[in-house]
């Protein structure tokens, strides 16, 4: 009688091939963990032409977490980007001069994943009310009550998210006329604007080598503490247009107290 045949190794079925190929799958995908971050890109285009607009100020507001906002600008190509943004829902708006200003409300943003955007400005006059007073903090109204305030803390940052010192940072309130506060970043790309009433403001950010960010969204309700990050946009060596329009409308400053340092700020 012959032997039967010595057994080889035993090869996996092709469903047991399939549950491996899952898993393996499954270690290069793993849910997100606790405190991860998230990140939104986005073009600004000018509607019917498609044309990228260069230098459009994004400013987003986040639904979850009253008192956060981000700004930063377009490059060359239209394109912003934020990054390490917390999960939740948040609120984009998209301005320049020349156009009315575009809106994108509900907006998820879930780490692992990556949020693409595209917005579309109409040419035309902006009438999304800015300007328009903002509304006193709950609790403050009535006859000769003040409104609540608030502190303020800006962080400016280059696309790379590394610190921009010696930035400066303007905000005026759009209520007071000709309150002004101005202040100057410190090595970490920080300052803060303390006692600030619950209204609207135009803030103004600029650093040498850099786009100026402008914006005149910015609404303080009265929260213990806000936040505005700005990630800044290098300015574009090469670039089709006309430079100037890539340049803030000129405006008064008075001059800077020699008593303001870095991180600080200084009230005019």
């Amino acid at each position: 009688m012959t032997p039967a045949p010595p057994r080889g190794p035993r090869t996996a079925g092709p469903w047991l091939s399939g549950m491996a190929a899952l898993l393996l799958a499954g270690q290069a995908w793993s849910a997100p963990t606790a405190g991860a971050r998230a990140e939104m890109r986005g073009t600004a285009l000018e509607s019917g032409t498609r044309r990228p607009l260069t230098g459009a100020v994004a400013t987003l507001h986040a639904d979850s977490e009253r008192g956060a906002h981000y700004l930063t600008s377009t490059d060359p190509a239209g394109r912003f980007v934020f990054q390490g943004l917390p999960p939740g829902s948040y609120s984009l708006e998209v301005s320049l001069a020349g156009y009315r200003t575009a809106r994108k409300d509900g907006l998820d943003v879930r780490p692992p994943f990556r949020s693409i955007i595209e917005v579309l400005l109409l040419p035309g006059p902006d009438d999304d009310g800015a300007g328009v007073p903002a509304p006193v903090a709950p609790g403050s109204e009535g006859a000769g009550a003040s409104p609540a305030a608030a502190s303020l803390t800006v962080t400016l940052t280059d696309p790379e998210q590394r610190p921009v010192p010696e930035g400066q940072v303007v905000l005026v309130s759009l209520q007071a006329k000709g309150e002004r506060r101005v202040g100057r970043s410190d090595e970490q790309g920080r300052l803060e604007f303390e006692a600030l009433p619950a209204q609207r403001y135009r803030l103004t950010a600029s650093a040498p080598g850099f786009l100026t960010v402008r914006t005149e969204r910015l609404t303080l309700g009265g929260e213990t503490r806000a936040r505005v990050a700005v990630t800044l946009t290098p300015f574009p060596l090469e670039f089709g247009g006309n430079l100037e329009d890539l340049l803030p409308p000129e405006e008064p400053l008075p001059p800077e107290r020699r008593d303001a340092v870095p991180g600080g700020l200084s009230s005019h």
